[in-house]
């Protein structure tokens, strides 16, 4: 026989459970989108996003415009994570761009020179010890990936988000590869750096992390792992 304490314990994580699910039910991709902290549920995966560390407007859009795009293409256990990597990419570019007087908020003001000023200042950061190697790669490669990406969808066309937004604002292939240099072969923990030894093969490619049982998985920029 259950004890009354016990049973009113569970009646009580039922109701939470059923209110929980009653209020999911109820949530849709549109009014997620909305916010700007999704559940990710009426997208077809767990989990939540996060963009309000992503300070400008039209930044964080572009990043909603490309999440949502990228949640109707990819099943996998770790979409939430992988897309939430993503953003902390973008989002360590929001906060260089606040350094500017207009803090950012216009993308038709951007110029190569604050592409240049958010590279030099994740490097000053990996060189106190205060971002890692492979984190700081990977912020590169992340955020290489999204900007091409948004510009694939037309958000830099005029009456769009980043309409105005120049050309060469954009990390280029080679500065990533110098970035990914950085990592040489010991990136590890053991090196101060903050992921096992990687071996990078530029940033719109794969690299390879190897794991402390032997095994390798391959870690794209663009395509996560399937079920």
């Amino acid at each position: 026989m259950i004890a009354p304490e016990k049973r009113n314990q569970l009646v009580i994580q039922l109701l939470n459970r059923t209110r929980a699910a009653a209020v999911r039910a109820c949530k849709t991709p549109e009014g997620e989108y909305a916010k700007d902290t999704w559940d990710l549920v009426p997208f077809g995966h767990r989990g939540n996003l996060v963009f309000t560390k992503i300070g400008q407007p039209w930044l964080r859009e572009a990043a909603k415009r490309w999440a949502r795009d990228y949640l109707s293409t990819v099943r996998s256990r770790s979409t939430n994570s992988h897309v939430q990597q993503h953003l902390h990419g973008l989002a360590s570019l929001s906060e260089s761009l606040r350094a500017r007087p207009d803090r950012g908020l216009d993308p038709a003001a951007l110029a190569r020179a604050d592409i240049e000023n958010w590279l030099n200042r994740t490097r000053f950061l990996q060189e106190h010890g205060r971002l890692g190697a492979a984190t700081r790669w990977t912020y590169l490669r992340h955020v290489r990936h999204i900007l091409r990406q948004v510009r694939a969808l037309g958000l830099t066309r005029p009456g769009e988000p980043m309409a105005g937004l120049p050309d060469d604002f954009h990390p280029h292939h080679g500065r990533c590869s110098q970035a990914a240099d950085g990592l040489g072969g010991g990136a590890g923990p053991a090196a101060g750096g903050d992921a096992p030894a990687v071996r990078p093969l530029g940033c719109s490619g794969s690299s390879h992390v190897q794991g402390d049982a032997g095994r390798r998985r391959a870690v794209d920029g663009h395509r996560p792992a399937s079920r």
